[in-house]
């Protein structure tokens, strides 16, 4: 009997089990933020739609690699990796994400938060920071359900919760905000969508009906798009 064979055997079986029984895989939740670095899709923050005890997740920050073929029949199955042991990590819902140039930090904006706007996740070093930034720092109000487009070093947030709906820019490279615009729309909004178009930023809906705007950024303009 080869029984380095039956060891192989035994070794795949027990491998197999462990893979589809126990491995990770992250609890049910909303208001959480997701975003793709290469080839993996970050998750991170939200609270959970049924909590057993606290009403926000242990994982706050894990990724689901796309480079891996998987179904979701078997949600057990799928290449999930959690990163909620890394220190530094602050749950946050109703956040934004967006990663810089160099695909290589992750920048979680706003949403509920207690100390700092933001936080960032480096995705090579797997370190998370506090960066000290600058300038005009948009209110608590700006920064919750609304996403940021990110272009070069630059990453861009409208809006808020607040009367005072201004263009805000952050820039990665020398951590500081300015505030670019306020001729956009006259009323707050949030919930909207932003998808970058070439250089140009378009938004739609939103709480208060935002009519379709445009933002160029080079030239640092909002237009009214004709539907």
């Amino acid at each position: 009997m080869n029984y380095m064979l039956i060891l192989i055997y035994v070794v795949i079986f027990v491998c197999d089990r462990y893979k589809g029984v126990n491995s990770f895989v992250p609890e049910g939740r909303a208001e959480h933020n997701a975003i793709l670095v290469e080839k993996r899709l970050y998750f991170h923050g939200g609270w959970l739609v049924n909590p057993p005890d606290s009403r926000y997740p242990n994982n706050v920050l894990f990724f689901l690699d796309v480079s891996i073929p998987f179904t979701i029949s078997n949600k057990s199955l799928m290449p999930w990796t959690d990163l909620s042991s890394i220190t530094g990590a602050i749950n946050r819902t109703g956040a934004s994400a967006c990663v810089d140039m160099l695909k290589a930090s992750i920048f979680f904006i706003g949403g509920d938060y207690s100390v700092n706007a933001i936080t960032v996740f480096n995705t090579t070093l797997q370190q998370w920071s506090i960066p000290s930034i600058s300038g005009q720092i948009p209110l608590p109000g700006n920064l919750k359900y609304v996403p940021c487009i990110s272009l070069e070093n630059k990453i861009y947030i409208y809006g808020g919760n607040t009367s005072l709906s201004a263009m805000n820019q952050l820039d990665t490279l020398n951590l500081s905000w300015s505030i670019l615009s306020y001729s956009i729309s006259s009323s707050k909004t949030q919930g909207y969508s932003a998808t970058l178009l070439n250089d140009s930023i378009l938004y739609i809906g939103g709480t208060n009906k935002l009519q379709s705007q445009g933002w160029d950024c080079p030239s640092k303009t909002s237009n009214l798009m004709k539907e």
